[in-house]
């Protein structure tokens, strides 16, 4: 029987809710915004210290000096993983990496409550909601919420039920006067449940995207070789973890293979 990854993770994410409290936003002053805008051949490199799957990458990693090393790299924007249990992430590897850099930053974490927009406001400018985990309405609320507290929403989707929900969240959107022409979305290639990886799953996805959304390659990429595969799909864009986490000279090959 396979392991059910993102049970254990979300059965220690709602506990974590549950003792959160009612965190004030406090979005940045409009000279400290940093758009979260994503040309072709961008790179979104992470800052992970452990996974589920892989158990500890670097434990020990100082996220400044990391995030110091992807700006210096080329990288569009940095990931932070945030979840404490299973990831070994926090807001303070959120906090110190943007405080190192001038890129804009993106919380990646298992957004379930509308509690966790409030405390990202004021500490990353984008912030990663999985709509496995969200119906529709849900999605679009928290969709609207980032963007009130100007944090710029990246809404991932696996599968074809993930798609569905986009799609309607996108409609709740339009029709209610809250789209808008420009939407992260990232494809991921690994799925959360088993962690098990296909490459091939954003170019599935990608050219299905609801108007306005802009692809993301979200794991799987190890290599220029990967970079290029996705490319001739027509992504131009990926978030690379665990490769440049343990390589941070990478970083140029990759968007190089993206951006061909």
């Amino acid at each position: 029987m396979k392991i059910d990854f993102l049970h254990g993770i979300l059965a220690g994410k709602h506990a974590a809710v549950e003792s959160l409290g009612t965190p004030v936003a406090n979005p940045f002053p409009p000279e400290e915004r940093r758009p979260f805008i994503l040309p072709p051949g961008s790179v979104i490199a992470e800052i992970k210290r452990a996974s589920p799957s892989q158990g500890d990458i670097d434990p020990d990693l100082d996220p400044a000096s990391l995030a110091r090393k992807y700006e210096e790299g080329g990288a569009a924007a940095i990931s932070v993983l945030t979840e404490e249990l299973s990831f070994k992430g926090s807001l303070a590897d959120l906090d110190a990496a943007r405080a190192a850099v001038k890129l804009p930053v993106l919380r990646k974490d298992f957004v379930i409550d509308a509690r966790q927009i409030d405390e990202t406001a004021g500490r990353a400018d984008a912030l990663l909601l999985i709509a496995r985990l969200l119906p529709p309405d849900k999605l679009a609320r928290f969709i609207t919420q980032c963007r009130r507290n100007a944090i710029e929403p990246v809404v991932e989707i696996f599968g074809e039920d993930d798609l569905k929900t986009l799609s309607a969240a996108a409609a709740l959107l339009k029709r209610t006067g809250h789209d808008r022409e420009y939407l992260v979305c990232g494809i991921n290639n690994r799925d959360l449940r088993t962690f098990e990886v296909d490459l091939e799953n954003s170019c599935r996805f990608a050219a299905r995207l609801p108007a306005g959304c802009t692809p993301v390659a979200f794991s799987g990429v190890h290599s220029a070789q990967d970079a290029a595969v996705l490319r001739k799909a027509g992504i131009s864009r990926a978030l690379v973890g665990t490769a440049v986490v343990k390589n941070p000279g990478l970083l140029p090959q990759i968007a190089a293979a993206l951006a061909e």
